[in-house]
């Protein structure tokens, strides 16, 4: 149920509470380990685990453990992260011994490359387009937000990052759809929406965009 973040039924509560987080864990990766057996039947698989740099000791220990697993089953495990910040160090990968790692760094998109996913959304060959793709110098998720949510009209101002640009629209929003942004980013990326009319104690909230 913790997997899958549901409620604990009442009569398993208790037992799960008087686990120790070792246990815990160790509980976790057996389930998975068993579905994954289960699943790769049928046929092959794919896991992606992505951000990596924000994981926390824990986190790495149970990707560890699961790295182990996955080279059990017709399976692949795929987890990104920034150069910047890479946990997958030389201690890390002393633990999973025997399973086969292969890295790729990921450099940024050539020019050629970005003014393609250019032309892909809007005309190429534009001042607009061009402006974009200098300013995401190469990353293909700025230059895609870019193009998607920049305004034309305003070439001249194209945001200088993306979390200028995520504020950039924020500030478009009505002001109640702002307060509904702020209260949410206390929840955490995923939450039910009856938490967050909860907070706004608006039961009948509906964003209007």
């Amino acid at each position: 149920m913790t997997l899958l973040n549901l409620p604990q039924p009442p009569e398993l509560r208790p037992i799960y509470e008087a686990m120790d987080t070792g246990t815990r864990s160790r509980g976790q990766l057996d389930l998975v380990a068993r579905i994954l057996d289960s699943k790769s039947r049928e046929r092959p698989h794919l896991l992606v685990v992505e951000d990596l740099h924000w994981a926390d000791q824990l986190v790495l220990m149970q990707l560890a453990r699961l790295t182990t697993v996955v080279a059990q089953f017709p399976a692949l495990l795929i987890m990104t992260s920034r150069i910047e910040g890479d946990p997958l160090d030389e201690a890390w990968r002393s633990q999973v011994s025997g399973a086969s790692l292969i890295t790729i760094d990921l450099g940024p998109l050539p020019s050629d490359d970005a003014r393609a996913l250019a032309g892909a959304l809007i005309a190429a060959n534009t001042v607009f387009a061009e402006r974009c793709v200098e300013r995401a110098a190469g990353n293909p998720l700025f230059l895609d937000q870019l193009l998607r949510h920049a305004d034309e009209s305003q070439a001249v101002a194209v945001p200088g990052s993306i979390q200028s640009l995520v504020q950039e629209r924020i500030d478009r929003l009505a002001a109640a759809d702002k307060t509904a942004v702020q209260a949410a980013s206390v929840l955490g990326q995923r939450f039910a929406g009856s938490a967050l009319a909860y907070l706004l104690d608006r039961l009948d909230y509906v964003p209007s965009v």
